[in-house]
């Protein structure tokens, strides 16, 4: 038998440490399938909770051009307007190094300016940054 199957069998407790909230506690093995569970759930919302915070307080919305290349100079989140056209896009990619991260299914009613060519109407509020 091993250290594992002796604890089983002996219906000891294991040692149990989360290592996103740098603590260890002991279960029980009759509660070990669900405290991992319990476990996995929580490391899973703690680090969810923790990037949409790094998400939200690096995010910014562009009005214009020049208020979008000096937010990726910075590496920030830009949320900004774009027509949808490919030739915008690789105008982003060229000028700034940055690319389209995601189109939000929930779109304002009211969209803003599109970038590099703001006489083609915006079709979707678009997230951009630099991935690395």
């Amino acid at each position: 038998m091993n250290y594992y199957e002796d604890k089983l069998k002996e219906g000891k407790e294991f040692e149990k440490f989360v290592v996103d909230q740098l603590k260890k506690e002991n279960i029980k093995i009759t509660s070990l399938v669900k405290k991992i569970q319990t476990t996995l759930e929580n490391i899973q919302d703690n680090l969810y909770n923790k990037n949409k915070k790094i998400f939200e307080k690096n995010l910014v919305e562009a009005k214009n051009t020049k208020d979008f290349e000096k937010a990726i100079k910075e590496n920030k989140f830009v949320k900004a307007y774009w027509c949808g056209y490919g030739d915008i896009e690789e105008k982003i990619k060229e000028r700034t190094g940055a690319k389209i991260l995601n189109i939000p299914l929930d779109q304002p009613k009211e969209l803003g300016n599109n970038l590099y060519s703001p006489e083609r109407k915006a079709k979707h509020m678009v997230y951009i940054a630099k991935s690395y």
